[in-house]
């Protein structure tokens, strides 16, 4: 699913940078080597961060 229209970053992206390092929307922009655009996608962007967050955390207790 597409998340950020104006650079085409989709889910698979954010979890790619995810499993880089990525914790904020700043990090998958740079993962992607890309800038934000309008900021429409920043809520979603950052919301699909914490819960990648939250599932790994869940996965290692």
């Amino acid at each position: 699913m597409i998340v950020c229209s104006c650079n085409n970053i989709n889910d698979r992206k954010i979890r790619e940078a995810h499993e880089a390092g990525a914790r904020k929307t700043k990090d998958v922009f740079k993962h992607c080597g890309t800038k934000p655009q309008c900021g429409t996608c920043i809520r979603y962007m950052q919301a699909d961060l914490n819960k990648l967050t939250d599932d790994m955390q869940k996965a290692e207790d």
